[in-house]
């Protein structure tokens, strides 16, 4: 019976290993993923300052506080199209190279610049 029990445990963690390593090749040559990493970095135009860590899913919009961070998340990705929000801030992204326009509620659209 232990060793029905091993047998098992061990497929299903073979099993597990395979699928796991499939997804992560997927998500590796996935676009949406280039998008969100070339998001990476800091941006500024107009009134607005973004600073975007894609890797630790944080970011900061106040110049004032840079060591302050706040939670990143993506809504939804579509071409070079983002929806994400940072805290509570919810933004509209479309990125070109090195600009990113972007909207919020109650604010005109702004063109930030990426910060070297």
């Amino acid at each position: 019976m232990a060793r029905d029990y091993r047998k098992a445990c061990a497929r299903l963690c073979m099993a597990l290993a395979i699928a796991g390593g499939l997804a992560g090749d997927a998500w590796a040559a996935n676009p949406q993923r280039d998008l969100l990493k070339r998001l990476n970095g800091r941006w500024t135009g107009g009134e607005i300052y973004l600073l975007i860590d894609f890797e630790r899913m944080q970011g900061n919009m106040d110049k004032e506080r840079p060591f302050s961070r706040a939670p990143l998340q993506i809504r939804s990705v579509a071409g070079n199209m983002v929806v994400f929000a940072i805290g509570p801030e919810q933004l509209v992204g479309y990125l070109e190279r090195d600009k990113l326009s972007v909207s919020r509620p109650g604010y005109p659209p702004v063109e930030l610049r990426r910060l070297k």
